[in-house]
């Protein structure tokens, strides 16, 4: 899909040749995200604006109780959120990496509830053109850039975030993401999932949580029953 495309933008996101990748959460995981996010966060506190996410790309919603009608993945995006949130404080002021970023939902997500300095969105050139143009619909405070892996410098971040994306890279292209940017960020929050081919001999939670001087938390919901959560540094 080119940029300007704009008729299979507008429903981008109940594509099926996106959604066999990206938006399929379930309704099912859909409430029980709504159901974990804390009544007292930002993101709980935040629903309407969240779902502001979904007037760009035609997804599939269900509606809540109040009447407000919002994806699954939006919700999944907030509860990332709010587990941010309660681990590590606030991102005001901070400086943000995200690895695999789909169409840019999770960036629109954190730059509403928080007050960040600079978010840099990583990905294949095609995935960061549709990042681009779904977050050119949203007036956000972050300064944003986009940036495949070989144009990434070796420079420090305060947070870094990657859903699924990173663990399901090859190992070789993890140790680049690693030297680049993973380990030089104070602190951050990584989905990981157990996926990827054996031929990618991707890292193990294990070998992760030594390079990083992390610990893992569960997923909730789980979503696949090796999945868990790395987390490590301190509040930003």
């Amino acid at each position: 899909m080119g940029p300007l495309d704009s008729e299979v933008f507008a429903e981008f996101r109940r594509n099926p040749a996106y959604t066999t990748a990206l938006e399929h959460v379930s309704e099912e995981h859909g409430r029980e995200y709504l159901r974990l996010l804390s009544a007292e966060g930002r993101a709980g506190r935040n629903i309407g604006e969240a779902a502001k996410n979904d007037t760009v790309g035609g997804p599939v919603t269900i509606r809540l109780d109040s009447g407000l009608a919002i994806s699954p993945t939006t919700l999944r995006y907030l509860k990332v959120a709010d587990d941010v949130e309660k681990l590590f404080g606030c991102l005001d002021g901070a400086d943000v990496i995200e690895i695999g970023v789909g169409y840019g939902g999770q960036c629109r997500i954190l730059d509403s509830l928080f007050n960040i300095k600079s978010y840099t969105l990583v990905d294949l050139k095609p995935v960061l053109n549709l990042a681009e143009e779904f977050l050119s619909y949203f007036p956000l405070r972050c300064t944003l850039r986009f940036l495949t892996m070989n144009e990434l410098l070796h420079q420090p971040y305060d947070f870094a975030l990657s859903n699924y994306a990173f663990t399901e890279l090859s190992r070789e292209f993890q140790q680049v993401y690693l030297t680049k940017a993973v380990t030089n960020s104070r602190s951050g929050y990584i989905t990981y999932n157990d996926i990827a081919p054996p031929a990618f001999r991707t890292l193990s939670c294990d070998e992760l949580c030594q390079r990083l001087g992390a610990s893992t938390i569960p997923e909730r919901p789980l979503t696949h029953p090796r999945n868990c959560i790395i987390v490590w540094g301190t509040a930003t």
